[in-house]
């Protein structure tokens, strides 16, 4: 059976549900922007028996953030700060977008503690001039909640699963609308606009890591890394459940054939 906790971090209160197991390393899931902890759990339940940690990220569910500024890099403090407090020596992680980036740069920070990691629609490209202008004609429009949403969704889904699953759209709203205009104009300045450049770190990654995307996905291929493209956007684990699930399993499998070599 699940349960909730919060840890005190560098970044707030994160709230996280813990799903116990017996099967070892743990692993633990992390979200993107504008969506919570339940962004997983149909590849939660169907892991079932193993130890899952997943982790409301700074701003969004249930976490209580630190009312400062904060990075990247921070929000990868914020992980090994929950490692930490779980005494979790040895974690596979996988991230989704927000989650992937922050799981990167915690796996630069200390390799030692990440077994393995899974990087799901993983965006590298450092922010820039253009990336700035156009995000503030942008926020002119947030007071305009429901609509900014669905501008979001747009760019978000892949077109064929918007018309498939109208609903994606009502569960966006439902976990954006948690957040302030305060809180999302943080967020997309720190992780969507002005982020620093992904692929540095991505060369300096050293533990053993897998990655997926979207074909209609608009992040870039991480090079030098097997990488599983499925169908949708960039929401893959909604869009393509069933596909993330496996691709969880393979990141899983090569976390036990790295601890096999330790």
């Amino acid at each position: 059976m699940s349960n909730v906790t919060k840890i005190s971090t560098r970044l707030g209160n994160i709230a996280m549900e813990v799903s116990p197991g017996s099967l070892e390393p743990p692993l633990v899931l992390l979200h993107g922007v504008y969506l919570d902890r339940h962004f997983w759990d149909y590849q939660v339940n169907a892991l079932r028996g193993r130890q899952i940690i997943a982790l409301d990220m700074p701003h969004h569910g249930e976490s209580a953030t630190a009312n400062r500024s904060w990075s990247l890099n921070d929000c990868a403090g914020m992980l090994l700060d929950v490692l930490d407090a779980l005494s979790i020596d040895k974690a596979v992680v996988v991230g989704h977008s927000w989650g992937s980036m922050t799981a990167m740069r915690a796996a630069v920070l200390s390799p030692q503690r990440f077994v393995a990691l899974g990087l799901c629609n993983m965006p590298l490209e450092p922010g820039n001039a253009g990336k700035v202008i156009k995000y503030q004609l942008q926020a002119t429009l947030l007071p305009l909640r429901r609509f900014y949403t669905r501008q979001a969704a747009k760019a978000l889904y892949a077109p064929e699963s918007l018309h498939e699953h109208p609903e994606f759209v009502d569960s966006l709203q439902a976990t954006m609308g948690r957040l302030s205009i305060r809180e999302i104009r943080h967020v997309d300045m720190a992780v969507v606009i002005n982020p620093d450049d992904g692929f540095e770190f991505l060369r300096r990654l050293s533990p053993p890591t897998l990655a997926l995307k979207g074909e209609k996905d608009y992040v870039p291929e991480p090079p030098g890394i097997d990488l599983t493209i499925v169908p949708g956007g960039h929401m893959s684990p909604a869009e393509a459940p069933e596909q993330v699930l496996e691709f969880i399993r393979a990141v899983l499998a090569l976390g036990r054939g790295d601890e096999e070599q330790l």
